[in-house]
């Protein structure tokens, strides 16, 4: 058995918020790029309109769909690009009780500038890392322990306590950022890596009714 369909087998089945901590050494790409945020990355780029009528609008916006379509299947074949993503929720706490876990991703890509050379339109080095981080949460999110839940994914600074409560929509699960490292940590095989941290945190949890 290799270790992607090792991996595939242990995420058929998916587990409730705060029931089972994840460890994947190589994420497997093909599962979630499905998930790519791609009206998020073309709010960042310089383009007016909203995706995805501005494809059929701007053509330089719908050549670069196709250009970063084509980079991100090449990810699918490369085996020197890797996720690392592990994901811990507090020890010692009842499952009912769980409310917040720690994800930690670490990307290594070595072709990361050239993977970004020849755009339609230049797209930040910063920017294409956050849209993986995205697909990745998106996808554990939606597939992994939370697949019934409302769910917010965006990539921002932890707010100040009690800013939950202040909001005038709160939502059952949502993602905080809590640690991004920009600057590249170099391996010994010259990779650049690139280590996210976010805080997965649960607002409420309403027992179900049974009569």
């Amino acid at each position: 058995m290799t270790d992607q369909t090792k991996i595939a087998e242990e995420l058929a089945e998916p587990h409730h918020f705060g029931s089972h901590n994840i460890y994947m050494p190589t994420a497997p790409v093909g599962h979630f790029l499905p998930y790519y945020p791609w009206r998020t990355l073309y709010e960042q780029l310089p383009f007016e309109g909203a995706y995805p009528q501005l494809l059929y609008i701007n053509s330089q916006a719908d050549a670069l769909f196709d250009a970063l379509s084509l980079r991100l299947a090449e990810l699918v074949a490369d085996e020197n690009f890797c996720m690392e993503v592990s994901l811990q929720y507090p020890m010692g706490i009842p499952v009912e009780e769980v409310r917040e876990g720690y994800l930690t991703l670490i990307v290594t890509d070595p072709s990361l500038d050239q993977r970004l050379e020849g755009l339609p339109v230049e797209v930040p080095r910063e920017l294409w890392l956050d849209m993986l981080a995205m697909s990745l949460i998106h996808y554990i999110l939606q597939t992994e322990i939370a697949p019934e839940e409302q769910v917010e994914v965006a990539l921002v600074e932890m707010p100040h306590e009690g800013t939950e409560e202040e909001s005038e929509e709160v939502r059952p699960l949502w993602v905080k950022q809590w640690e991004q490292t920009q600057e590249m940590i170099r391996k010994s095989d010259g990779a650049h890596r690139y280590r996210y941290g976010f805080s997965l945190t649960l607002a409420s949890r309403t027992p179900s009714n049974v009569e």
